[in-house]
């Protein structure tokens, strides 16, 4: 499920205020191994009512724990669609 939207379903906070009622329930429901996030860029029709900051502040909000929302947005996506792991990244400092 598709966590996304939420200015979609009413203007001055009441879209925000259903998701963030939504959210604990579709995480107990199904476990952040079952949602992921959208951020539904660029809000087609919406395009004066949200900035994408706002859509991820939303997420924020409604995900409060960080575990959960690393799962919305990283391990549930990926086992999804099958993105290979990321290589193991090396730093090093030029002279």
């Amino acid at each position: 499920m598709k966590l996304s939207g939420a200015y979609r379903n009413g203007p001055d906070g009441i879209g925000d205020a259903i998701a963030d009622a939504a959210a604990p329930l579709l995480l107990r429901a199904f476990g952040p191994e079952r949602l992921l996030w959208g951020s539904d860029w660029p809000p087609a029709q919406f395009e004066y009512a949200e900035e994408y900051a706002d859509a991820r502040a939303q997420l924020d909000r409604s995900v409060k724990d960080p575990a959960a929302r690393r799962a919305v947005l990283e391990t549930t996506p990926a086992a999804l669609f099958s993105f290979p792991r990321a290589a193991t990244v090396v730093r090093c400092s030029l002279p």
